[in-house]
């Protein structure tokens, strides 16, 4: 779970009128037919979903889209058939929108190269006149992390008939201090169908040998109706996430010494977008060694990660960004350029904390940004009778929470909207 836990130092609420405003900036340029196909394709998704959530990144990206229309609808067309080809992951060529157009938005003029242009995307110059080299560049999540995803709901989903079938409710926290590959997971699963459901450690045996622990509690308090659980995995990265990073800031540099070397009149920059679930301090570490590299041609390295975060009650898309900038940088500030139609800046990576049953149980996990974490179930909660009101407690990423009390007409249940996948599609 992310947790707004630190002041921000920006904040920008949409309106209904301003989706209505953008979203025809994105019906415009996508078109209407393409994006109500049934073919899958993750703009699609977001298209055709009604959440709040969804609502922002659309209307984001019509506002991004609309400080572009005017002078490059060429390129904007061009990086369009890029963004539909890449049904899966098309966070590269959506990037280049958000950047150039958030960019376009704070005044600086923008002017994005040809396709395939060796180097560099695009030339971005302030009001001062310094010119930009800007290579826009996108760390998204990895196949490991996907699959870790994948069969971890693959868990959870045992886990839901389990408890189903026990009529209690129930805890499971699954942990291993080692990567847990297929077969661990497959083994992992046996243990889940085959195991009577009990308080404590299932298979303890599964410890020593795959370094992997199930812990179960039961939902022992009475404002939990039967069949309420949850389901936490978490195991290490892979070693091959920290090379990832490494291997993509590389490549943009390697690019830059062959394409566009050191120039008086520019100053060679990387804009680079992480994934939610990456260390921004560990890329922000190895970017601040690649920089200060003798002969290294690139002169400063953005880096920009947006997330869905909680305060309180409140959901919304946070933006963090931070940079390390050489010495040989004479261009404007980069402490945070781009423009946001809705959310909250924050001055540092959202803290992350797993929460078990309620916003008062929290296990806390030690160095987590290391981790991959996967979180769902659903909560039931009993509403005494006599009572006039109840309210939902705060919302927990992953996790369906739903009342459930007698009335004269039966029993009537309130469900509070969750959304199961977070990652965001657009931003």
């Amino acid at each position: 779970m992310l947790r707004m836990d630190q002041p921000t130092f920006c904040h920008a609420v949409m309106t209904p009128e301003d989706f209505s405003k953008y979203r025809v900036f994105v019906e415009s340029l996508f078109s209407s037919t393409w994006l109500a196909q049934s073919a899958p394709h993750r703009l699609r998704t977001v298209w055709r979903r009604t959440d709040k959530l969804a609502k922002v990144e659309i209307a984001s990206l019509g506002f991004f889209i609309k400080q572009l229309e005017p002078e490059h609808k060429r390129w904007l067309a061009d990086t369009v058939q890029d963004v539909k080809d890449q049904d899966q992951s098309p966070h590269g060529p959506l990037f280049e929108i958000v950047t150039l157009g958030s960019l376009a938005a704070r005044g600086m003029n923008v002017r994005p190269m040809k396709k395939h242009f060796p180097g560099y995307d695009a030339v971005v110059s302030d009001r001062d006149g310094y010119n930009l080299r800007v290579s826009i560049k996108n760390h998204d999540i990895s196949t490991h992390e996907k699959q870790f995803r994948f069969e971890s709901a693959r868990l959870a989903n045992i886990v839901r008939r389990r408890v189903l079938a026990s009529a209690a409710g129930w805890q499971a926290v699954i942990r291993s201090r080692t990567h847990l590959d297929t077969s661990a997971f497959e083994e992992i699963a046996r243990v889940l169908r085959a195991t009577p459901i009990r308080s404590g450690e299932l298979a303890p045996g599964l410890f020593p040998k795959r370094g992997a622990s199930i812990q179960m509690r039961k939902l022992s308090d009475s404002k939990f109706l039967p069949g309420s659980y949850t389901c936490n995995v978490m195991c290490p990265q892979t070693a091959y996430e920290q090379a990832r990073f490494r291997k993509n800031i590389n490549i943009a540099i390697k690019k830059f010494d062959e394409h566009s070397p050191r120039s008086p009149e520019y100053s060679n920059v990387i804009f680079m977008r992480l994934h939610g679930s990456a260390d921004v301090e560990e890329v922000r570490r190895y970017a601040n060694e690649a920089i200060a590299k003798e002969g290294c041609s690139v002169d400063a390295i953005l880096l920009y990660q947006a997330v869905v975060g909680y305060d309180n009650i409140t959901q919304g898309i946070t933006y963090y960004a931070t940079h390390v900038v050489s010495a040989r940088y004479k261009g404007p500030s980069l402490k945070f350029p781009l423009q946001f139609l809705s959310g909250a800046v924050v001055s540092k990576p959202l803290g992350r904390e797993l929460v078990i049953a309620s916003s008062e149980e929290v296990t806390h996990v030690d160095d987590i940004a290391s981790e991959y974490s996967y979180q769902r179930g659903e909560l039931r909660y009993r509403v005494q009778e006599g009572r006039t009101a109840f309210e939902f407690p705060d919302p927990i990423p992953g996790i369906k929470q739903k009342l459930s009390f007698r009335h004269h007409d039966g029993i009537v249940q309130f469900s509070q909207p969750c959304i199961e996948d977070e990652d965001l599609v657009l931003l």
